[in-house]
């Protein structure tokens, strides 16, 4: 399978390498490739064997009485696809953004849309990055957040992306 970088195909599958969890991982061990959205100041690392696609915003349907994080859904190649605002979910500070992607990971009815201001990029992990007994920036996310690691001067979370929109699903109206 190709990994394509996210900056230089819009529409492309983003395919993330299998990478495993580092958490029985030795010092010096297993560099791992992953990719990382930012919200805010902090980033969340994708689901290592996710498949995931990087498109243009298009405007989704809003849904009447739900949550401005909430954006609505999209019709991606027949299926319907909720599509969420994680800055404003978790009240992230960010400048107001040029541009907007959806990244859609997933497939078919288990797909789940992000609103981005920036295209997800990679990073290598190393144990060595791991940071022990991390906070998770966001109450909402704390229970969701399984690792953390630090490296260029940001923290990026080892997250339960399928608990977290599980969870956030059952916050909107009936």
């Amino acid at each position: 399978m190709q990994v394509v970088d996210a900056s230089d195909s819009l529409g492309a599958a983003l395919a993330v390498p299998d990478a495993g969890r580092l958490t029985g991982a030795q010092p010096g061990a297993h560099d791992v490739r992953r990719y990382v959205v930012a919200v805010g100041d902090y980033g969340l690392l994708l689901p290592a064997q996710a498949l995931c696609e990087v498109i243009e915003a298009a405007p989704g349907c809003r849904l009447p009485n739900t949550p401005e994080w909430f954006a609505g859904v999209i019709n991606q190649r027949g299926t319907m696809v909720p599509v969420f605002d994680l800055a404003a979910l978790l009240d992230a500070p960010g400048a107001a953004p040029r541009r907007e992607w959806t990244l859609v990971v997933g497939q078919r009815e288990h797909a789940v849309g992000l609103r981005l201001t920036q295209l997800p990029r990679a990073v290598q992990l190393t144990h060595a990055q791991r940071v022990p007994a991390a906070r998770a920036p966001h109450a909402l996310l704390a229970p969701f957040v399984s690792a953390a690691y630090q490296g260029e001067g940001a923290h990026w979370y080892e997250w339960d992306m399928d608990g977290f929109f599980e969870a956030a699903g059952k916050r909107l109206p009936a």
